[in-house]
């Protein structure tokens, strides 16, 4: 299982990106962790299994 960290950030209103807006929008977290995944999967960088 591959285990991400994301920050969710406002680039137009926290330039210095100060606050993390992961737990504000996990709707959004889940969409792109699963994009990530598939583009994971595809590109083969996924780790091997041990």
């Amino acid at each position: 299982m591959l285990l991400l960290c994301l920050l969710v950030l406002f680039i137009n209103t926290d330039r210095f990106e100060q606050h993390n807006l992961a737990d504000t929008y996990p709707d959004r977290v889940a969409a792109m962790v699963k994009e990530y995944e598939a583009w994971a999967e595809r590109s083969m960088v996924v780790p091997a299994p041990r």
